[in-house]
């Protein structure tokens, strides 16, 4: 609910339950930005301790919806090093191992 404030999305599928299911949904959804800041987090502790300045370029595919009671896992793999720059890839998913984002690619500055 806090971040439809925050984003300014108040689409009803993220607020009722109802709603959302007369969509085939269980109940209310998740924001996609909402999924993708969390995993977003992860990342930036994980690969340069906070640093957003170092971050050059973040691509993601979004693959499945979310609900506000799932457990979501981001993995992070070291993809290789260019021209200064380290690049990761990532996915997250949900607990029984379904991608909720794929194809994750973290570009950063630095080592």
């Amino acid at each position: 609910y806090r971040y439809m404030g925050a984003s300014g999305d108040t689409m009803p599928l993220h607020s009722e339950n109802e709603f959302a299911r007369q969509f085939g949904f269980p109940g209310i959804i998740m924001h996609g930005n909402c999924t993708f800041a969390v995993a977003t987090k992860t990342l930036t502790e994980h690969t340069v301790d906070g640093d957003i300045s170092r971050i050059k370029r973040l691509a993601v595919r979004f693959s499945r919806w979310v609900t506000p009671y799932d457990t979501i896992t981001t993995r992070v793999y070291r993809a290789g090093q260019r021209d200064g720059r380290t690049f990761y890839s990532f996915e997250t998913a949900l607990a029984d191992g379904t991608l909720c984002l794929s194809d994750g690619l973290l570009e950063v500055e630095g080592v």
